[in-house]
């Protein structure tokens, strides 16, 4: 008995060490090498030594993303910032951006309001986001890296049903929750300035978006409108379902209203400006196998991309002679041409394996990106370890193949290898 009463005396329950603090603070460091063999012929790397003879190089990248909440009551205070340092044989620069500054409330168990620079994300594709009308495009490389929001202010309304009786459990035309969403985006030379459409749209002019969310039986339904002050509308339309347990197929589709787009005329040797707007899409499986291997497969459309006529114009331009006024204008659109995919049609996979070769820690990935119409591609494997307490490891190698003039034939590498240690804290 009196040890019974000792142990009950010595028993203390710590309810503050369970409890969610009104602050948090996390962040990662990366420090990241990468060899580069340049592929001298390709357009390019001409573009880049402008002429010169190109030789093989190393780049070193550094990046510190930092970020923070604080709560109280029904509100909280979100940041997030990010610097980046690159050094390679072209430049050195260092760059700071708040990447998120915003306020957030949970009026009641039904609103909510946002005010503030907040990174939306919508769309269910993995490698690009058709209908990010308000987003930064994705990274393909990096698809889950963060980026850099706009500044809004929003609200959000989502009702839950009662959840259904067993009889009617799976059946797929019930309509569990609903979600809308509204966001107003002032643009000016200072202000969400690359979210502008024409020089209309500039001048102190506002946007607004909306997102209409929809839960019917086991498929996620969202659909979009985005509106610019000069009138030009924006719609889209997401959905992502489970056809197994481990299988599910998703799609992005978007139509977007006409607006300027740069292009290079071979005719009259000159960068010409033409509107075009057409639909746009991505359609998506992701598969998830008894070994717990991950397989995504993706299909991206998007025509008002450049076509194979003027990705050839644009090639043969940036292999023309640096004091020509065709590698001017080549110089000139190349942030134009240079997207991730620049052409019509794209088609990505990865594969990911996790605890691989039955090592803990040890995660394997291979990821491809193929052009369909001129049949160039590439290959990237990777291995990353997670072994070491805050500390994963990644090392990856990119193999870019192709004809000449063809999508992965004509960058500046072709072959690059990368190391990253990444800290997090």
């Amino acid at each position: 008995m009196a040890l019974n009463a000792a142990a009950e005396e010595n028993f203390s329950f710590d309810l503050s060490a369970y409890q969610k603090k009104p602050y948090e603070l996390n962040g990662r460091m990366d420090l990241m090498a990468t060899q580069i063999q340049v592929n001298g012929g390709s357009a390019y790397s001409h573009l880049a030594f402008k002429g010169d003879s190109a030789e093989d190089f190393i780049r070193y990248n550094g990046e510190l993303e930092l970020e923070g909440l604080y709560r109280w009551e029904q509100s909280s205070v979100h940041a997030r910032t990010l610097s980046q340092w690159q050094d390679d044989v072209f430049k050195q620069t260092t760059e700071h951006t708040l990447q998120e500054a915003y306020w957030h409330t949970q009026a009641s168990e039904r609103w909510q309001f946002e005010l503030g620079k907040r990174a939306v994300k919508w769309g269910k594709g993995y490698a690009w986001n058709p209908v990010g009308f308000v987003e930064r495009p994705k990274n393909p490389d990096e698809p889950e890296q963060n980026r850099e929001g706009f500044v809004l202010a929003g609200t959000t309304y989502t009702r839950s049903f009662s959840a259904p009786s067993q009889a009617t459990e799976n059946s797929t035309g019930l309509l569990k929750t609903v979600s809308a969403s509204l966001y107003v985006l002032p643009v000016n030379e200072n202000l969400n300035e690359e979210l502008a459409l024409s020089q209309q749209d500039i001048d102190n002019a506002l946007q607004w978006t909306a997102k209409l969310y929809a839960l019917v039986g086991q498929t996620d339904l969202e659909f979009y409108l985005h509106q610019s002050s000069d009138g030009i509308r924006d719609t889209g339309l997401s959905f992502a379902s489970n056809l197994a347990s481990n299988l599910e197929i998703h799609g992005d589709f978007a139509w977007l209203d006409p607006r300027n787009r740069l292009t290079i005329d071979a005719d009259s040797g000159t960068l010409e400006s033409e509107q075009r707007g057409r639909f746009q899409g991505l359609i998506g499986l992701r598969y998830l196998s008894p070994n717990d291997t991950t397989w995504i497969a993706e299909w991206l459309y998007s025509p008002q991309n450049p076509s194979e006529t003027e990705l050839n114009t644009f090639y043969q331009f940036a292999k023309a002679e640096p004091n020509t006024p065709e590698f001017q204008l080549a110089q000139l659109a190349k942030s134009a041409y240079s997207q991730t995919p620049p052409g019509e049609h794209a088609l990505y996979l990865r594969i990911s394996q996790k605890d691989f070769w039955d090592q803990v820690y040890l995660n394997a990935a291979l990821t491809g990106f193929y052009n369909p119409l001129d049949h160039s591609y590439s290959l990237t494997p990777e291995l990353s370890y997670s072994g070491y307490k805050n500390l994963e490891l990644r090392l990856r190698s990119s193999w870019l193949q192709g004809a000449q003039n063809s999508e992965w034939g004509e960058k500046l590498s072709g072959f690059k290898t990368e190391l990253r240690a990444r800290l997090f804290f």
